[in-house]
Order: structure tokens, then C-alpha cells, then sequence
């Protein structure tokens, strides 16, 4: 492995060399990364398993992550591409050792000074349960998750289209595809796949935002066979929805937003008796110069393409993220969330099997100007499933702690490129990457006059 991932890294320097001195407009970068961490509970195993059962297992890891980045730019379009393939080696057993694979790329494309359409796909090859944590602090914090050392190979496509009708009307469209399915023989889970989309309206007024949304959405799982004999019959969700929205920016700093609407979930083959479902949520919003808080609550109807299950999710979520120094370039991240999960069966017309899921995250990061970051990090992840139900997910908890250090050959600012829909009214958060290349200027603010 270490012969690879050397190799890799070489090839990979080269072209990035290559390719950033022949087109000023489109540069490859060298991407890598050497994680060394600490995890108690690598597979998510019951933390008290019954008498005979497996217990925890608690082990040091390594992991290496080569990559490449590219960068297409213009003055009208922004298209990234990336591909890492990440190694891991855990110490208490060589049987874990494991590679994945993770390609993305993401397109945005400025139609005309009131049009923007962004595009992105990925896909990814992992272990559903890998002893490193891939998600930003905060991310997916209490997303269901099963047993065992399956790999899954997951699939992801979106798509967001906004409008500026006019200085006060604006409105946004979007489309998503996401699936997964195991490889291997060590998971008998069949896959998952979850089409839907939304498109709605936004009236700004002042300090006020007021929306509408409507959504659906078309979660299904293919027949399942066993040696060519059918064992399930192909399943089919449909989720129709809509959601009224308000937003207030109280200053510069501070802004609300909440929600409220309802969604029906039914079966394709007893579309007239849905299971109707209120849906809500309230969040304030802090924001600062390089920094921002949030504490948000948040009642949502989730499919899960994981474990084939679609859940009514209670969350509460409180994130954050602070610099320390304006000399020095540290910034702390954390983050607090907990839900309460309820599957939903359509059959019996209620909620049925529950989960619930918390998470406490930490990390400390040095972000470099040289292309050179370093970063550690603490998650504490609990999962309680209710023994009751008929296929109980596990009840387990996982501590881990990891030190990163990565960086970026040759170093770039990255590009300023929208990150959907504002919070704020005036649409000041709408960034989500730091910097600004003369190639792009940075994005209009929502509601401004042209």
C-alpha cells in the first residue's frame, strides 16, 4: 500500500505541474492527506452485546488519502473535479484494512447576472462503517447507520437553478438522485434509491423573506432474489410536500428562519390513503467575520438509502465555528446534536421501529496560506435502537480522535462559489468557500437592484 500510495502521489504531482504551467484557466492540484486516529468501536457493534456475542473493537488506524483536484474557470462557469482514494490500516486487525474510492465533481455556471445553475455529482466506495470520520463538523451528525464491516458503494447527483424575477421575487428549483448498494458478501441489504425534487417562490421585503416550497419525492427498492428466486417484491414511496417559509435578519449578525408545511407519504399502489405527516423547523443564525453559529430544530421526513428505511426525524442541532487569531490562521469547529428517528410504515398508517442518535464533535484546525493544514479532531457518536421492534439497528456508542495533516501542491485560493440559498435576506451568507480569484468576481447578493 505504501508503494501505491507513494506512486500515486508522484504521478500526480507531475500532471499538476504539467497542467498548472500550460493553461493559467485550468490547474490540477496534488491532494494528500495522513490521518492518524483512535477509534473504540470501529464496526458500530452493541456496546453491551449479549452473552456469545462479538464485543467492541478499539483500535489505532492510519490512514494515507492521495488525491487530485482540477479547476476550470471563466468568467461564466466554475467546473472542480476530484478523486481521492483513501487507505486506511487498523492495527488491531489486518482483516480491516480497507481502501475506498471518492469522485466528485461540481459545475456552476452563471446563465446571466439573474440566472445561476449549479450541477454536481459523486460517487463514493467505502466501508459503511470506516474508523475515519469523512463528514464535516456537524454533517449528517446523527444519520442512522447499521452494523457490521459491509462496504457500500453509494451514488449521488444534484442539481439548483435560481432566479431573480425581480429585486424582491426570486425563485429556486432543485433535483437530487442519490442510491447505494453493498458489495461484497457481508451485508444482504438490497439497494436503495431516492429521486426527488422541490421548486418554490421567495418575496424580500426590507428585513423579510417569505417563500413557498413544494416537494416530492420517489424513494423505492428493487426486487429482491435469492439463487433467481424473488424473496421481496419491489417497494415504492412516493412523498409529496410543501413548506411555507420566513426569514427576519434582526442585524448584521443575527437572522431567524422558520418553517412550517406537511408531507404525505403513500404507497404507488394505495396512492389514496397517505400517511400524513406535519413538518416544521426554527433556527437562529449567527454570523461574524470568518465565523458563524447556529441552533436549529427541525422536524423532516428522511429516507435513509442506507438501511432502506424512511424515518419522521425530531433534531436539534447546535454548530459553530470561531477563529481564534487573526495572525494566526486556527480556527475551532463544534458542534451538539441529537434526534429522536420513527420509521414510517404505510401499511399500518403510523409510525413504527425508532432510533435515537447524538453526537458531540470538536476539531481544531491550522489552515495555511502555503497549501498546508493540519487539523485534530473528537466525535462521540450514540446510537439506541428499540428492542422491540422487529429488526432492532443496534445500540452502540463510538468515541474517536484523529490528527490530519494535508495540503493542496501547488497551493490556490479557492474560487468564491454559492452554497444554495441564503439564510439571511440579504443574502450575505450565501458563500461557502473563502477567497476570490480575478477570474470570477465575487457573486451578487440576493435582492440586489441590477
Amino acid at each position: 500500500m505504501q508503494r501505491t500510495a507513494v506512486g500515486l502521489i508522484a504521478g500526480l504531482a507531475v500532471v499538476a505541474w504539467c497542467t498548472h504551467s500550460a493553461r493559467a484557466d485550468m490547474t490540477a492540484h496534488v491532494l494528500d492527506s495522513i490521518t492518524v486516529g483512535y477509534n473504540d468501536n470501529v464496526l458500530g457493534t452493541p456496546s453491551n452485546p449479549a452473552p456469545g456475542q462479538p464485543t467492541p473493537l478499539r483500535t489505532w488506524f492510519l490512514q494515507v488519502s492521495p488525491g487530485l483536484t482540477v479547476f476550470h474557470e471563466s468568467p461564466l462557469a466554475l467546473h472542480q473535479f476530484t478523486y481521492t482514494h483513501p487507505m486506511a490500516v487498523f492495527f488491531a486487525s489486518n482483516a480491516l484494512d480497507t481502501s475506498g474510492d471518492i469522485v466528485s465533481w461540481r459545475g456552476l455556471f452563471t446563465l446571466s447576472p439573474r440566472d445561476e445553475l449549479t450541477i454536481g455529482a459523486n460517487v463514493t466506495r467505502s466501508r459503511v462503517n470506516a474508523g475515519v470520520l469523512r463528514n464535516a463538523v456537524g454533517q449528517d451528525a446523527t444519520t442512522v447507520v447499521p452494523a457490521g464491516a459491509g462496504s457500500v458503494v453509494s451514488v449521488g447527483a444534484n442539481q439548483s437553478y435560481g432566479h431573480d424575477f425581480t429585486p424582491h421575487w426570486h425563485g429556486l428549483q432543485t433535483a437530487a438522485f442519490s442510491g447505494a448498494t453493498y458489495v461484497g458478501s457481508s451485508s444482504n441489504e438490497p439497494n436503495h434509491y431516492l429521486l426527488d425534487a422541490s421548486g418554490g417562490a421567495q418575496y424580500t421585503e426590507g428585513n423579510d423573506g417569505f417563500g413557498l416550497v413544494l416537494n416530492g419525492g420517489w424513494f423505492f427498492t428493487p426486487v429482491q432474489t435469492t439463487n433467481g428466486v424473488q424473496v421481496a417484491p419491489r417497494q415504492d414511496q412516493l412523498n409529496i410536500g410543501a413548506d411555507a417559509q420566513w426569514s427576519h435578519d434582526w442585524s448584521p449578525r443575527w437572522s431567524t428562519r422558520a418553517t412550517a408545511g406537511t408531507v404525505a407519504s403513500a404507497d404507488v399502489n394505495d396512492v389514496r390513503h397517505p400517511v400524513w405527516s406535519p413538518v416544521w423547523s426554527g433556527g437562529v443564525f449567527f454570523f461574524t467575520v470568518g465565523g458563524s453559529a447556529s441552533l436549529i430544530y427541525a422536524r423532516t421526513i428522511v429516507p435513509n438509502v442506507f438501511v432502506g428505511q424512511e424515518y419522521r426525524t425530531d433534531q436539534v442541532t447546535l454548530t459553530g465555528n470561531l477563529p481564534l487569531s487573526r495572525r494566526v490562521p486556527i480556527v475551532l469547529s463544534s458542534s451538539l446534536a441529537g434526534a429522536n428517528n420513527h420509521a414510517i410504515d404505510l401499511s399500518s398508517q403510523t409510525p413504527v421501529g425508532s432510533v435515537r442518535s447524538a453526537s458531540g464533535d470538536v476539531s481544531l484546525s491550522w489552515l495555511s496560506p502555503i497549501g498546508i493544514d493540519a487539523s485534530i479532531r473528537y466525535q462521540h457518536y450514540r446510537q439506541y435502537g428499540n428492542s422491540a421492534d422487529i429488526a432492532p439497528l443496534p445500540t452502540f456508542y463510538r468515541d474517536v480522535v484523529q490528527l490530519t495533516i494535508g495540503g493542496m501542491f501547488p497551493p490556490r485560493l479557492l474560487p468564491v462559489v454559492p452554497g444554495g440559498p441564503p439564510v439571511r435576506v440579504d443574502g450575505s451568507d450565501r458563500t461557502i468557500m473563502a477567497g476570490e480569484t480575478p477570474a470570477r468576481p465575487r457573486p451578487r447578493d440576493r435582492g440586489e437592484d441590477q
